[in-house]
């Protein structure tokens, strides 16, 4: 006897974790948009040191690439 297909309105589990992780780059993503966003429009002190926010994103990804090199040899 075949096993019953799941219901139209049901998630895998793969599903859901692909939506969850989506959801958090997603969410990250607007968080900082909306801080530049906001530090732009006004003409006061912004909110966020985006030189400092470059620098340690610069930092991040070349400490990625070197684990990378490192991983693939």
């Amino acid at each position: 006897m075949p096993r019953p297909r799941p219901g139209v309105g049901t998630i895998t589990i793969g599903k859901s974790r692909m939506r969850l992780f989506l959801g958090i780059i997603l969410g990250g993503a607007l968080t900082i948009g909306g801080a530049y966003v906001a530090d732009k429009a006004s003409g006061a002190q912004p909110m966020v040191n985006w030189d400092v926010v470059g620098k340690n994103v610069n930092s991040l990804t070349g400490m990625a690439r070197d684990g990378w090199k490192k991983i693939t040899g």
